[in-house]
C-alpha cells in the first residue's frame, strides 16, 4: 500500500513538472513571437540618439579599441554579434538584433523572472501570469524592445545575477556553488557596466557572497572577509603600482579596454576568494 502511495506521488511529480516545462516553452514561443511581430508593427528603420550610440560601438572594429567618452562597454560588446551578421549581410538589416533580442526578452520574462519570483516568494506560476508582464511592457513601452536601449539588458542581468546567487545558497554541490557565484558575479558586473545605478544592488549581492562563501565561518571572519574587500577596492580606486590616480570623472575607467578589464575583474574575484 505504501508503495503504491509513492508511485501515485512519484508520478503525480512528474506529471506536474511536465506541466511546467510545457508551460515554460509555450509561454517562451508566445513572447518570442509577441516581441517580433512588434519588431514588424513598429518597422524601426533606424536606430536613432542612445540606441544608435550603441549600435555604433558595437562594430567589430570598438571591440577592443572602445573610444574615451563611452558610458560601458559591455552591452555594446553582447550586441557585437548582431551588428557584425547585419554588416556583413546587409540584406538581413537589423533582423539578428531583432531575433536575439526577441529570444533573450523571451527567456527572461517566460522563464528566468517567474523562477527568479518562485525563489523569492513560492506560489504558483501559470501560462497566463507568465504573459502579463511581457505584454504589459510591449503595450506601454515598445521602445524597450524595439531599439537597442541599455535598461532592459541591466535589469535582465540583474535579475540573473540575483538568481545565481540564490540557487548557490540553495545547492550542495561544492562546485556549484562556487561556479553560480562567479557566474553572479558577472552578470552583476554586465550590469552595473550597462547601468550604474545598478552598483548598489552589485554591493548587496556581493555582501551575499561572503555568506553564502563562508557558510560555515564564524561571523568575526565573515566580517574581516567584508573589511579586506572593501579597503582593498578602496585602496585600488586611488592607487596603482605606487602611483596616486585622479578620480575618472566617468563612474567607469574606460581607459581599458575590453579584455583587460574582464581579466582583471576575474583576477581580483580569485584573489579576494
Amino acid at each position: 500500500m505504501k508503495q503504491l502511495t509513492y508511485s501515485k506521488s512519484f508520478l503525480q511529480h512528474v506529471r506536474e513538472g511536465l506541466l511546467v516545462r510545457r508551460q515554460e516553452v509555450a509561454a517562451f514561443m508566445a513572447i518570442a513571437l509577441t516581441f517580433m511581430i512588434l519588431h514588424k508593427i513598429m518597422g524601426v528603420a533606424a536606430f536613432p540618439w542612445d540606441a544608435g550610440y550603441y549600435w555604433n560601438l558595437s562594430k567589430v572594429e570598438h571591440l577592443f579599441n572602445f573610444p574615451h567618452t563611452i558610458r560601458g562597454y559591455f552591452y555594446p560588446a553582447l550586441l557585437a554579434p548582431a551588428r557584425y551578421l547585419s554588416d556583413t549581410f546587409t540584406v538581413l538589416g537589423y533582423s539578428p538584433f531583432r531575433i536575439t533580442s526577441s529570444l533573450v526578452y523571451a527567456y527572461f520574462f517566460a522563464i528566468l523572472l517567474p523562477g527568479f519570483y518562485l525563489r523569492v516568494f513560492g506560489g504558483q506560476v501559470s501560462f497566463l501570469r507568465r504573459m502579463i508582464i511581457p505584454m504589459l511592457v510591449a503595450i506601454l513601452f515598445p521602445g524597450v524592445i524595439a531599439y537597442p536601449l541599455s535598461d532592459l539588458p541591466a535589469l535582465v542581468m540583474m535579475v540573473g545575477s540575483s538568481f545565481c546567487m540564490l540557487s548557490s545558497a540553495a545547492t550542495t554541490s561544492r562546485l556549484k556553488r562556487f561556479t553560480l557565484l562567479v557566474l553572479s558575479g558577472f552578470l552583476a558586473y554586465g550590469a552595473y557596466n550597462t547601468r550604474t545605478i545598478y552598483l548598489f544592488p552589485a554591493a548587496l549581492l556581493a555582501l551575499g557572497a561572503v555568506f553564502i562563501i563562508y557558510d560555515k565561518h564564524s561571523v568575526p571572519t565573515k566580517i574581516s572577509v567584508l573589511l579586506i574587500f572593501f579597503i582593498r577596492r578602496v585602496d585600488r580606486s586611488h592607487t596603482t603600482d605606487g602611483h596616486q590616480l585622479k578620480t575618472p570623472r566617468n563612474p567607469i575607467p574606460i581607459s581599458y579596454n575590453f579584455a583587460r578589464r574582464i581579466s582583471e575583474n576575474l583576477t581580483n574575484t580569485i584573489i579576494i576568494r
